[in-house]
């Protein structure tokens, strides 16, 4: 049997089996990529790359105070695996207004550097908490092929005084608006270039606390095991 004739053969074979793959994984767990982001000064900013072993090998992050956001002058951090026993922990003092960003799917240089993840078998991304101390309002945009033309987003503003921490929010892929009309997000099919995750004040009066573990895809079966109690409702 020569080549051409074997890979037809076990093409169909992987065609006709009914086997489908699950794909889903880590995106990050933030025991790699240190990193520490110390900001004051209401209008200021810091936006820096880790490297390690998240989803794309580079983490993007951009943490701001926004003007006339922090009129005490209090310090804001964002710490990632600095010892603390949490992997990320963010912090901001009283009355401080904030935004943070953490991009998957770019280089070095923050610049776009398409991940091409196809999350086959997944139908959502699962956020870790440890604890956080009130309101966030959290957005999760994802672009997808064939390019940056096509993107979807959910969000949700997220009260953690309900539950007991730690606690996980799920983002279901079925729940993501598309940002061109009657388009189809179908990241499974079409793969994910990048994934921007958003944190902001999600409090009238500023200042927030928490803390974050794990960021990943999962199958509706490994999510039914340990359920989140919170969910995303669709945008």
């Amino acid at each position: 049997m020569n080549k051409p004739t074997m890979f037809v053969f076990l093409a169909a074979l992987t065609a006709t089996s009914g086997v489908s793959q699950i794909n889903c994984l880590t995106i990050d767990d933030f025991t790699t990529g240190a990193d520490s982001l110390p900001l004051k000064t209401p209008g200021t900013s810091a936006q820096v790359t880790q490297t390690g072993t998240m989803l794309g090998s580079v983490r993007g992050t951009a943490f701001e105070i926004v003007p006339n956001g922090n009129p005490f002058l209090q310090p804001a951090e964002v710490d990632i695996d600095q010892g603390s026993g949490i992997p990320l922990v963010m912090t901001t003092g009283l009355k401080t207004f904030w935004r943070l960003e953490m991009e998957y799917g770019v280089d070095l240089k923050f610049a776009a550097y398409p991940l091409n993840y196809f999350p086959t078998g997944c139908d959502r991304f699962r956020v870790t908490f440890d604890s956080a101390s009130q309101t966030v309002n959290f957005n999760v945009v994802v672009f997808y092929g064939p390019d940056y033309g096509h993107h979807a987003q959910d969000g949700i503003n997220l009260d953690p005084s309900p539950y007991t921490y730690p606690f996980c929010v799920d983002f279901l892929f079925s729940n993501f608006a598309p940002g061109i009309p009657n388009d189809t997000p179908d990241f499974a099919g079409k793969g994910i270039l990048s994934i921007d995750f958003v944190f902001q004040s999600g409090s009238a009066i500023g200042g927030n606390e928490f803390a974050i573990t794990k960021i990943e895809t999962l199958d509706p079966s490994a999510a039914a095991m340990n359920p989140c109690a919170i969910v995303a409702p669709p945008l």
